[in-house]
């Protein structure tokens, strides 16, 4: 057991250090282990390589209040659950969706959590089966 939690965690660690997002001034599709926009060439390599490799992507991305650390795995990340809640709410908006089909399901799905008035309304009436058993 011990093993595979390490095993996974390596694995985890190893896609979030080799996941790139391009840059804002590269190409899409645009994916290399040096980013020169990145770098600070005003800083003396030989006195702080890290400021002098990230200075102008430390000065130019600050982390967020929200936080307590900003990078690439985290821009991923705000950039996957962009993408995820644009398809949800596409899926809910779907009203051509087949009856009993996985678009349809997931579309109600997410449409009923944000019906917050519907939700209000319910308070726990929809629970009270599990509450009693």
């Amino acid at each position: 057991m011990k093993r595979t939690t390490v095993f996974c965690a390596a694995l985890a660690a190893t896609v979030m250090v080799t996941t790139e997002v391009p840059a804002a001034d590269e190409p899409a599709g645009a994916i290399s282990a040096l980013r020169a926009s990145w770098m600070d060439a005003s800083v003396d390599p030989a006195r702080d390589f890290y400021q002098y490799a990230n200075g102008k992507f430390i000065r130019d991305n600050p982390v967020p209040a929200a936080y307590s650390s900003w990078g690439q795995p985290q821009i991923l990340n705000n950039q996957n659950q962009d993408q995820i809640h644009e398809l949800l709410q596409a899926a809910a908006a779907n009203t051509a969706a087949a009856r009993g089909s996985e678009a349809q399901k997931i579309g109600d799905f997410f449409a009923s959590g944000m019906d917050e008035t519907a939700v209000e309304k319910a308070g726990i009436a929809p629970l009270k089966d599990e509450f009693a058993r």
